[in-house]
């Protein structure tokens, strides 16, 4: 019959049939698809239409059997949805079907978790005060500068001989400007609710951020370049980039069953991280020696690279404030966060760096840091009766 679709197979009369053939078949099905979904939207847009008139006329259980299936269909529009669901509500509050028109809010509020029902309707205002819409998952991405990282010195050895009289944390650079050497971080971050009636989410991320910090050493009883003792000031400028993993507990000061109707959510957090050293990024930026009695005959070394002297993984903890602008499921952030390494970051595994031509020796040391978060997210909402 022509309108069989025959495969011939080579071995049998040396034919196939055409990937053309195929090609439109699959064309034929999608085109009826489309128009089929189409067709579907548009009766249900009609029964709409009719069931409105019928709720007019006092006719509820026929809605009902208008409506059908179609508030329930998620190939509708979220307007036609939020409508039909709604019409759907208010037809079984005035049947006194009080469990299904609980059952339909809730499927309305989660197409729409800021839909306002007609509170006019005393039955749908208590209704809906037995349900609530809150936030219980949220993805969000961040950046910022990390304002200062400051290196908490566990030690103070030095070459023989030679002593440290003081060791500060710097903004200026080398030459002796005023040049802030800021670090960054960025990541992505999910949190979730804990339970629906606690303001506390659990938070886990991934983060990448840069450590930059300076300080600046005086010494005394150091061997000059003519050998010579001398004292010398030992201008040190340090960075890393690490790979971090963030887990942490976030306290929303706004109820949670409140946030969506808020618009500033305050909240604070603290919890750890994993934190693992991109060992190649490590590195000495800096190295400038300046002896007291001829300062114009200082020493100034190119980048050298410390991985090997860094401890490639730590733990740290981290704690902060922060507040979200909360704008119809978006929102942006912004926090401040303190974090401080638990663990010597040298690596106590390998012999101690040594620089004898700075009077450099490596020591052990924490890191801290403050740093400024800014991002954006989205909350995902669900509702459930109180």
């Amino acid at each position: 019959m022509w309108w069989q679709l025959k495969t011939y197979s080579p071995a049998l009369n040396g034919y196939s049939c055409p990937s053309s053939y195929l090609g439109g078949m699959v064309v034929v099905l999608l085109l009826f698809s489309r128009t089929f979904v189409a067709a579907q939207r548009d009766s249900c847009q009609d029964n709409l239409s009719q069931a409105s008139q019928l709720y007019e006329k006092g006719k509820l259980s026929q809605v009902i059997a208008v409506l059908g299936d179609c508030p329930y269909d998620r190939d509708q529009s979220r307007s036609f949805r939020r409508t039909a669901l709604n019409l759907s509500t208010e037809a079984y509050i005035f049947m006194d079907s009080t469990s299904l028109a609980q059952h339909t809010l809730l499927k309305l509020l989660q197409v729409d978790p800021f839909y306002k029902i007609n509170a006019e309707i005393p039955e749908m205002r208590y209704l809906r005060q037995q349900v609530i819409s809150f936030p219980c998952a949220e993805i969000s991405g961040s950046f910022g500068p990390i304002l200062f990282t400051s290196a908490q010195f566990l030690s103070s050895t030095t070459l023989p001989g030679a002593s440290i009289t003081s060791r500060e944390q710097i903004f200026k650079s080398a030459d002796g400007d005023y040049d802030i050497s800021w670090g960054f971080q960025g990541g992505v971050d999910i949190g979730m609710a804990l339970y629906r009636h606690s303001n506390f989410d659990l938070h886990f991320g991934v983060t990448v951020s840069r450590y930059s910090f300076r300080y600046l050493m005086q010494l005394e009883n150091v061997e000059s370049q003519n050998g010579e003792i001398d004292n010398a000031s030992l201008f040190v400028a340090e960075k890393h980039l690490w790979l971090r993993a963030p887990v942490y507990l976030s306290l929303n000061l706004v109820p949670r069953d409140e946030i969506v109707n808020r618009h500033l959510i305050p909240y604070l957090k603290l919890g750890g991280s994993f934190d693992y050293l991109l060992s190649n990024t490590a590195k000495l930026s800096t190295l400038k020696l300046t002896y007291q009695s001829d300062p114009t005959a200082a020493i100034v070394s190119p980048s050298e690279y410390i991985g090997d002297y860094r401890k490639s993984n730590t733990f740290s903890v981290i704690g902060g404030a922060g507040l979200k602008l909360h704008l119809h499921r978006l929102f942006f952030l912004m926090d401040a966060q303190y974090t401080y390494t638990l663990q010597n970051l040298r690596n106590t595994n390998s012999d101690q760096l040594i620089i004898q031509k700075f009077a450099y020796v490596d020591n052990d040391f924490k890191l801290s840091n403050l740093s400024l978060n800014f991002g954006l997210g989205v909350f995902l909402f669900r509702a459930k009766v109180r």
